[in-house]
């Protein structure tokens, strides 16, 4: 769907500028990239909407996709799978976890395994953008740390939390989908 959607509003945008062949083809991918990401920001604020703490679905959401934009993990194949995966992240805290009190010991445990799992298992694109951006996902994750230990909101915990471990875990199952610089 997204993609005739793109044709044609490609389509409709060549009648003012012209694009060769390969122009063509990019700007389509890209419309395409952005109309998904658009359907997918409307139905996560459909979702959250309807959901009692919208703070908390919201954070969980934010805290994996900051995370995830430094250090990558697996990727769904479909649109769809991914929304759905998304739209869980935020669920779980808001309407499974809610005000759980996690003790600060366990808190800190599950972020010593997120930090061990960035080092580990983010991907290798070249030496320093590999190097900036595990420097910049263990400094995001130790603020994550530092909101989790000193909030004393249960649902902001926990959000942040989940949303860390779940991005931590995705590393771990992406594990060899990269291509890496020196293969």
């Amino acid at each position: 769907m997204c993609h005739k959607l793109a044709e044609n509003i490609i389509k409709w945008c060549e009648k003012t500028y012209s694009l060769d062949g390969y122009g063509h083809v990019k700007a389509v991918y890209g419309m395409e990239v952005f109309l998904e990401n658009f359907w997918k920001l409307i139905g996560f604020l459909l979702v959250g909407s309807w959901v009692d703490n919208k703070v908390s679905f919201f954070m969980a959401i934010a805290s994996f996709s900051f995370l995830r934009m430094l250090v990558g993990g697996k990727h769904f194949n479909s649109s769809v799978l991914c929304f759905t995966f998304v739209s869980l992240i935020g669920l779980i805290p808001s309407c499974v976890i809610g005000q759980a009190t996690i003790p600060n010991q366990i808190v800190i445990l599950l972020f010593i395994m997120v930090l061990g799992l960035i080092l580990l298992y983010a991907p290798y694109i070249s030496v320093t953008v590999n190097r900036n951006r595990k420097i910049a996902a263990l400094a995001l994750a130790f603020i994550y740390l530092l909101v989790c230990l000193f909030t004393s909101n249960l649902f902001l915990r926990n959000s942040v939390l989940v949303g860390c471990i779940v991005e931590a875990l995705t590393l771990v199952g992406g594990k060899g989908n990269e291509k890496r610089e020196n293969e």
